[in-house]
């Protein structure tokens, strides 16, 4: 935990931002004219999935890396995903390929590693049968339907897998609202920042864009909390 250096980001309209942190609450109210006072002191936590965490913006980044096609073999994005990943807390990756990450991993691909070779949906809808609620998800699946049809030809895609791809996996992303925990993070990563959305009751609290050249698109990496009441 480190001391905020300065109230920019706090410096809006009349508005209260609530943290918890280490079970005590912080209440933090910013004025008109840009001054900003707490019940307790101003603080900055780096977010965990085992805390409930609310920014007024979120944290951005911006680096560069070599391109990888195993995207947690990338540096800076492996130390993004190690900031939020435990070996404590369980954890799930519905296309997980050969990482080990994951208390519950998933790779429609049978020659990688993982422990489940189902479609992504179907993988999570067992989890939460078994009665499995995750602290983090992982969210790798192919970046477009290309990569989709290069990852999985041949692997037991049918239309229904494809109709979920083609739709930005969007039964996919239901699915993981459901096994989510209350404070629980999803780790995203693509070229976009849909993510899960605030419709779901999600809240971006961190956006890392690596450059990988020209010739390449950039990674997108989005941490996203499910927020809740305390």
């Amino acid at each position: 935990m480190t001391a905020l250096k300065n109230n920019s980001i706090y410096q809006r309209s009349p508005v209260y931002y609530f943290f918890k942190i280490n079970n005590f609450k912080l209440k933090i109210h910013s004025n008109e004219s840009g001054g900003c006072s707490s019940t307790l002191t101003h603080r900055w936590v780096v977010p965990t999935a085992q805390s409930a965490i609310y920014y007024a913006q979120p944290l951005f980044s911006r680096v560069w890396a070599m391109p990888n096609k195993n995207t947690f073999d990338i540096k800076p994005i492996k130390s993004f995903l190690e900031k939020y990943w435990s070996k404590d807390i369980i954890s799930v990756d519905p296309f997980a390929r050969n990482t080990n990450y994951a208390t519950y991993k998933n790779d429609l691909n049978p020659d990688t590693n993982a422990e489940y070779h189902l479609h992504a949906n179907d993988f999570i809808q067992e989890l939460i049968a078994k009665g499995v609620r995750a602290d983090l998800v992982f969210f790798d699946p192919p970046y477009s339907p290309h990569q989709t049809k290069e990852c999985y030809s041949g692997f037991g895609i049918d239309m229904k897998y494809e109709d979920d791809a083609r739709h930005g996996w969007s039964k996919t992303r239901v699915s993981i609202y459901e096994i989510l925990k209350p404070n629980g993070i999803v780790l995203n990563f693509g070229w976009d920042t849909i993510g899960m959305g605030k419709k779901r009751g999600m809240e971006i609290i961190e956006i890392m864009l690596v450059s990988h050249g020209i010739g390449h698109n950039d990674t997108i990496c989005m941490a996203e909390q499910k927020r809740t009441l305390f």
